[in-house]
C-alpha cells in the first residue's frame, strides 16, 4: 500500500489576474470597439469569463464583468447607428448585454465555488486516508512484536526443559545418595552388632582390668580405620594412669602429669572434647609411644561415683574434626568403661546409645524423605508452569494469527466504505459538477444543490468512520467522557442499553486510556454476542490506588473454569483483554455461572495525580462573567468586532478567513494553528470572539479554552469541530465557550453566532472582557 501525497489547493496569482484581464479586455476591444464598432457580431461578451473556472480569481471575474459592462455602454451609446423610429434602443440593447454579463459571471462564480469546496474536500479525504496508512502500520508494527514475544516464549519453554532435565539429574544423585544413607544405616546396624556382642563379653568377664582392655579393643574396632589406638585414662594422686589400652603395643607411658594431659580439661568441663592437631599444642602430652605420630585425639569423660575420675580417648595418625557418631561412640564407651564396675548403669547407657542411634537414623531417613518428597512437588510445579507456558504459547500463537485476520478484515470493510460510501458519492459529485458546466442557469441552483447534499453526506460517512476508528471525544475530553460517548453510541448502533455509574473523577495516562476504553468496548461487544440480554452496567470507581471498573450483565453466563480464554472468531477474546491489561500492571477477574450472568472486575494501577475527586470530570454550568464592565474596541459597537481563528487546517483557516472577510462588521485580528500559539495570540490581540477548533495536534481546542476563559473570561469562544456528538459540546461549554457549532453548519449560522457572542459582550449579559492594557 503506497502512502498517500499530500495536495495542497492552488492559490491564484495576482500577477497572473492582472495579465489574463489585460489580455481579453483588449482583445474584446479590438474587437468589438475597432473591427466592428458599428454592428453586433454573435460573439458575446462572457465568453471570455469561462477562463476563470481554470483561473479561480473572482476579483478577475467581477474585473472584466466591470470592464465588459463600460465597454459594451460605450458601444451601445456612442458607436452603433440608432434607428429613429425606435425610441430608447440603445438602453435596451445595453440592458440585455448587462443581464447576459451578470448571469454569466454569477454563474461562472458558483460553478469556481463549488470547485474549490471539493477540492477542500478532496483535501480532507486525502489526509483522511493517510490517518488510515498510519494507523495499518501501527497494527502490522504491533503483529511483528506479538510475532517476536512467541519466538521468546519458545525460548522460554527451551530453558524450562534443560530446567527440567537439571532437576532430573538432582533426583538421580538424592537416589544415589539415598543408597548412600542405606549403607551407612547398614554400617550402623553392624556397630550395634559389635557394641551388643560386645556388652554380651561384658557380662562374661571377670574383673575390672579385663571389663575396660574389652571395651578398648571394641572402641577401636567400631571406628574402624578412623582411629588407630585407644585408651582408659584414671586420675590417681595427681597423675594420669594408662589403665587400659588397644593398638599400642608393649610401648606407652604408663603415668604423667595430669595437668598436661586433655583429660584434664575434658575432666573439668565433664563434656567430651578434642584436639584437631597435636603439632599446634605442644603442651599436651599422649600416653602413646613416639612411633605411632599420634596427631589428633579424642577424649571423653569417664565417671565412677557419680564424679570425673578419669578418661576415654581415641588416637588418630592424622590430624581431623570428630564427627557427632564419634562423639557419641567415645562417650558410650566411657560410659560403659564407668560402669564396668556397675553392670546395671553399663546396661543402661547401651540402651540410651541404641536408642540415640537410631534416633538419628530415623532423623537422617525423614529428613531424606522430606527432601524427596519437596524435589517431586518441585518437578510437578516446573511441569505445571511448563504445560501452562505451553498453552499461552498456543494462544499468543492463535491471538496473533486472530489479529492477522481481524486486520484484514478491518482493510475490507474500511475499503468497502471508502468504495460503497466516500468513492460512490464523490464520483457522484464530480458528474453533477461535470453536468453543471453545461446546464441551463436556470438548473444551475438545484445542480448545485445536489452537489451539496452528496457532500454532506460523503462528510457524514467520513465522520462516522473516524468515529469508529478512533472516537475524538477519547483523545480530547478523557475516559469518562468518551464511557459515556461508547454508551450512546451501544444503544444507538447495538441496542445494547449501558447503565453507566461513575463514582470518581479520573484522567488516567494517555496509554492506560485507550486499553481501557477498548477493553470496556471489547467486554460490551461480547455482552452483545454472548450474554442474550440487551441491558449492561458499567460502574467506574476507586480502590485503593487502583481504578476499578466492573462491567456486569444478567445473561447466560458461562463457566470460567471450562471456558476458553482465546476467544470466539472475529473478537480478541478475554485472553487478549487480560494481556493488554497485564502489560500494564491491571488485572482481569471474570466472575461468571451459567445461568447467572457475568461480572467482569478491571484493576488498573494509577498514580495518585490521576484521580481528580469523587465526582465526574464534566457537568453541566454556567460560564463564569466578570462584573465589572470594561469597553475594548470592537466590543462596544464602536468599530468591527475583533476576530481571532484558531485551527490547524490551512484551507479550514482560509475559508473562515475569507468569510469573515466578506462580513463588513468583522475583523480578523490574529490567526492560530495550535493551541499554545491560541493562548499567546489571545493575550496580545484580545480579540472579542475567537473560532477555536477543537481537535488540534499538541494542546486541543478544549484545553486553550480552559485556560484562554480562565485568564479572558470576557472573550466570547465559539467552538468549531467536524463532528455534532453532545459530548464536544458539553466539553466545550464546560471548558468556557459560549457557542459550539460543527465545521459543516451553513455559514450563516456562523455569521450569526459571532454577531450574537459580540452583542453579548457589549452589555445583553453584562459578560466583558478585560481592558487591552
Amino acid at each position: 500500500m503506497s502512502q498517500p501525497s499530500d495536495i495542497s489547493i492552488r492559490k491564484p496569482s495576482a500577477v497572473l489576474s492582472v495579465a489574463i484581464f489585460v489580455v481579453f479586455v483588449s482583445l474584446m476591444g479590438w474587437l468589438r470597439l475597432v473591427i466592428y464598432p458599428d454592428r453586433m457580431i454573435a460573439l458575446t461578451y462572457g465568453l471570455p469569463l469561462i477562463i476563470c473556472l481554470w483561473h479561480r480569481d473572482m476579483r478577475l471575474l467581477w474585473s472584466m464583468v466591470f470592464a465588459f459592462a463600460l465597454m459594451s455602454a460605450y458601444k451601445a451609446f456612442f458607436l452603433l447607428p440608432k434607428p429613429g423610429e425606435i425610441p430608447g434602443f440603445e438602453v435596451i440593447q445595453w440592458g440585455m448585454h448587462l443581464v447576459n454579463l451578470i448571469l454569466i459571471g454569477w454563474a461562472v462564480h458558483a460553478i469556481a465555488r463549488l470547485m474549490r469546496k471539493v477540492e477542500r474536500r478532496k483535501l480532507k479525504l486525502e489526509r483522511a486516508n493517510k490517518e488510515i496508512y498510519t494507523q495499518n502500520r501501527e497494527l502490522e508494527s504491533q503483529t511483528e512484536e506479538l510475532r517476536v514475544q512467541a519466538e521468546e516464549l519458545e525460548q522460554q519453554n527451551e530453558e524450562l526443559r534443560q530446567q527440567s532435565e537439571e532437576l532430573e539429574q538432582q533426583r538421580e544423585e538424592l537416589q544415589e545418595q539415598n543408597e548412600d544413607l542405606n549403607a551407612l544405616n547398614l554400617e550402623i546396624a553392624h556397630r550395634e552388632a559389635i557394641l551388643m556382642k560386645m556388652l554380651d563379653s561384658v557380662h562374661a568377664l571377670e574383673g575390672e582390668q579385663a571389663v575396660l582392655d574389652e571395651i578398648c579393643r571394641a572402641l577401636l574396632a567400631v571406628a574402624q580405620g578412623r582411629a588407630v589406638a585407644s585408651g582408659v585414662l584414671e586420675v590417681v594422686e595427681g597423675e594420669c594412669v594408662l589403665c587400659a589400652k588397644c593398638g599400642f603395643g608393649n610401648d606407652g607411658i604408663a603415668r604423667f602429669p595430669h595437668g598436661d594431659s586433655l583429660a584434664a580439661a575434658v575432666m573439668q568441663e565433664d563434656k567430651t572434647g578434642y584436639i584437631e592437631d597435636l603439632l599446634d599444642r605442644p603442651d599436651i602430652i599422649v600416653p602413646c609411644p613416639q612411633a605411632m605420630r599420634i596427631r589428633s585425639v579424642l577424649a571423653a569423660p569417664l565417671h565412677l561415683g557419680g564424679r570425673p575420675a578419669g578418661a576415654i580417648e581415641l588416637y588418630s595418625d592424622q590430624p581431623r574434626q570428630w564427627t557427632p557418631e564419634e562423639f557419641a561412640l567415645v562417650e558410650w564407651a566411657a560410659a560403659k568403661s564407668s560402669l564396668a564396675l556397675e553392670i546395671m548403669r553399663l546396661q543402661k547407657a547401651v540402651l540410651t546409645a541404641k536408642v540415640d542411634l537410631e534416633r538419628s537414623v530415623e532423623a537422617r531417613t525423614a529428613e531424606l524423605n522430606q527432601t524427596v518428597e519437596t524435589l517431586c512437588q518441585e518437578i510437578q510445579a516446573r511441569t505445571e508452569i511448563e504445560q501452562d507456558l505451553r498453552r499461552r504459547t498456543e494462544q499468543l500463537r492463535a491471538l496473533a494469527g486472530e489479529l492477522a485476520l481481524t486486520e484484514q478484515r478491518e482493510r475490507q470493510r474500511l475499503a468497502q466504505v471508502l468504495h460503497d460510501g466516500l468513492q460512490q458519492l464523490l464520483a457522484g459529485a464530480r458528474l453533477r459538477l461535470n453536468l453543471l458546466e453545461r446546464a441551463r442557469p436556470e438548473n444551475v441552483g438545484q445542480m448545485a444543490a445536489e452537489i451539496g447534499d452528496l457532500l454532506d453526506d460523503a462528510i457524514q460517512t467520513s465522520r462516522s468512520l473516524t468515529a469508529e476508528l478512533c472516537p475524538p471525544i477519547l483523545r480530547e475530553g478523557g475516559l469518562i467522557p468518551a464511557l459515556q460517548w461508547l454508551a450512546r453510541w451501544m444503544d444507538a448502533r447495538q441496542r445494547l442499553a449501558v447503565e453507566l455509574d461513575v463514582h470518581v473523577a479520573v484522567q488516567p495516562p494517555e496509554d492506560m486510556t485507550i486499553i481501557l476504553f477498548q477493553t470496556v468496548r471489547e467486554l460490551l461487544f461480547n455482552v452483545v454476542k454472548h450474554s442474550g440480554v440487551n441491558k449492561a452496567r458499567v460502574r467506574v470507581a476507586r480502590r485503593a490506588d487502583n481504578l476499578e471498573i466492573v462491567v456486569a450483565d444478567e445473561g447466560v453466563g458461562f463457566d470460567p473454569a471450562t471456558d476458553t480464554d482465546a476467544g470466539e472468531s472475529g473478537s480478541y477474546g478475554l485472553f487478549s483483554v487480560r494481556e493488554r491489561l497485564q502489560h500494564l500492571g491491571g488485572s482481569l477477574e471474570v466472575h461468571s455461572a451459567p445461568g447467572k450472568g457475568t461480572r467482569i472486575v478491571i484493576a488498573a494501577p494509577l498514580p495518585a495525580s490521576a484521580f481528580l475527586g469523587e465526582q465526574p470530570m464534566f457537568s453541566e454550568m454556567e460560564i463564569p462573567c466578570p462584573s465589572l464592565p470594561v469597553l475594548v474596541p470592537g466590543g462596544d459597537g464602536s468599530g468591527p468586532i475583533r476576530i481571532m481563528v484558531v485551527d490547524d487546517h490551512l484551507v479550514m483557516l482560509q475559508g473562515l478567513s475569507m468569510l469573515i472577510g466578506e462580513q463588513a462588521d468583522m475583523k480578523i485580528v490574529a490567526e492560530a494553528s495550535s493551541g499554545e500559539q491560541a493562548i499567546d495570540m489571545a493575550r496580545k490581540a484580545r480579540p472579542s470572539v475567537i473560532l477555536m477548533d477543537i481537535s488540534m495536534p499538541g494542546m486541543n481546542g478544549i484545553e486553550a479554552t480552559r485556560r484562554i476563559h480562565a485568564e479572558f473570561p470576557g472573550i466570547q469562544i465559539i467552538g468549531l469541530s467536524m463532528f455534532e456528538e453532545s459530548d464536544r459540546a458539553e466539553a466545550m461549554r464546560t471548558a468556557g465557550a459560549a457557542r459550539y457549532l460543527p465545521k459543516t453548519a451553513p455559514a450563516s449560522d456562523l455569521v450569526a453566532a459571532i454577531r450574537a457572542c459580540a452583542a453579548r459582550r457589549t452589555g445583553t449579559n453584562g459578560c466583558l472582557s478585560p481592558s487591552p492594557e
